[in-house]
């Protein structure tokens, strides 16, 4: 298991550096350490490899959104909750980013379709919200889920050159300046636009170790939390 997980851990950050195409599989078992025989005895072929980094990250993200929702009392929240504790997980997380990149990657055609999933992720939470009464009635869910959607996107793709962007102080004013526009007048629950506290100590953590892992060239030193 261990030889698998170090070749799923670099051909992730392999992924991430250069995309699909131009990634050999010779240069996975070269810096993962093994041989080419080792290689193929846990992956037939790249695009085997590939898919199994995207079962990875969308199995850890969903674990992220899940566990999110389920300390979250209402739908509001919740989604905020979702969106601090994915940012805090591609933070720190280089097989999670890089089976999200390669879902926009033209030269990838596999299986998942995690913009889609997490668009339908969001599509949910404001269902759920809107049926608790939390969100404003003359307030379209179309015109949020959009916002929500191509706002986290964005901070995604800003952060593959500066971190900081994944970090809670944009999510933050991001929401610190939504909520007031979608949340019902008669909504009385408070909506804590920089997520529960859990995630604020995740983010804060996270910020630092993705900062490190941007810096670094060997690829040896990055670890999956």
């Amino acid at each position: 298991m261990h030889t698998r997980h170090t070749l799923v851990l670099t051909a992730a950050t392999l992924f991430e550096q250069r995309g699909f195409a131009r990634t050999r599989l010779s240069e996975v078992s070269s810096h993962a350490g093994v041989s080419s025989g080792a290689l193929h005895f846990h992956f037939a072929s790249k695009d085997v490899l590939a898919n199994v980094v995207q079962e990875y990250s969308a199995a850890t993200l969903h674990r992220a959104a899940s566990d999110a929702r389920d300390r979250s009392d209402d739908a509001l929240q919740g989604l905020v909750d979702i969106t601090h504790a994915v940012a805090a997980r591609l933070n720190t997380d280089v097989v999670a980013r890089a089976g999200l990149l390669l879902d926009w990657d033209a030269a990838w055609e596999g299986g998942h379709r995690l913009g889609e999933e997490w668009r339908d992720c969001v599509r949910a939470e404001l269902l759920t919200a809107r049926a608790e009464g939390a969100l404003a009635d003359e307030v379209s869910l179309a015109d949020i889920e959009v916002s929500v959607v191509a706002v986290t996107t964005g901070f995604e793709a800003l952060a593959r050159q500066d971190p900081t962007w994944l970090s809670h102080q944009p999510l933050t004013g991001f929401w610190r300046l939504m909520l007031p526009q979608i949340t019902a007048p008669a909504w009385t629950a408070p909506t804590d636009p920089a997520g529960a506290p859990v995630h604020r100590q995740e983010r804060e953590e996270a910020a630092p170790r993705r900062a490190l892992a941007a810096a670094g060239s060997n690829i040896g030193s990055y670890q999956v939390s």
